[in-house]
């Protein structure tokens, strides 16, 4: 999991271990990255980050599966923008062959996780919307940190993986 700019190094660490499962292979199918109020563009949209641009094609040309959670009212994170298509030249994308199905795009909807008048003070609030990720919310909903991270049921279980998932 990545959070914010974790998302960031989130993305070096899996890239590294693609590297070393190339010498000695892993189940990389059963592996997941969450990311959540990622930032990724903020470093990889820069001329010189090549190196961290071959780093993400990488993570996205692999078998692990990837979902980013991003709140459209989170000053502090690129919400809901794919980080491929946003760090990239057109002639990249189309070098990678794709606009990527990954990562899977979603919002956490964070309105309907909170009564009106709490939502409100939250929203209003623009450091507490970029921690909202990490924290229990009022309401039961599809998005639920501690559910996704510590739940009876693995990431990969709970998580609609699917491009048909995609939509905020």
């Amino acid at each position: 999991m990545g959070y914010s700019t974790g998302s960031i190094l989130g993305v070096d660490v899996l890239n590294e271990l693609l590297r070393r499962s190339s010498v000695s292979p892993l189940p990389l199918q059963k592996l997941a990255f969450l990311t959540l109020g990622n930032c990724i563009p903020a470093l990889a949209a820069l001329p010189q980050a090549q190196a961290y641009r071959a780093a993400l094609r990488c993570v996205v040309s692999s078998e692990i599966k990837w979902v980013d959670y991003t709140a459209p009212i989170d000053w502090g994170s690129f919400p809901l923008t794919n980080p491929i298509d946003a760090s990239h030249s057109a002639s990249e994308l189309l070098a990678l062959n794709a606009r990527a199905a990954k990562p899977v795009l979603k919002s956490p909807k964070f309105h309907t996780l909170f009564h009106s008048t709490h939502y409100q003070r939250i929203k209003a609030d623009k450091y507490r919307v970029h921690q909202q990720y990490l924290m229990a919310t009022e309401l039961a909903g599809e998005y639920d940190y501690f559910a996704m991270t510590a739940g009876h049921e693995s990431f990969l279980q709970r998580a609609p993986l699917s491009a048909e998932a995609q939509q905020p």
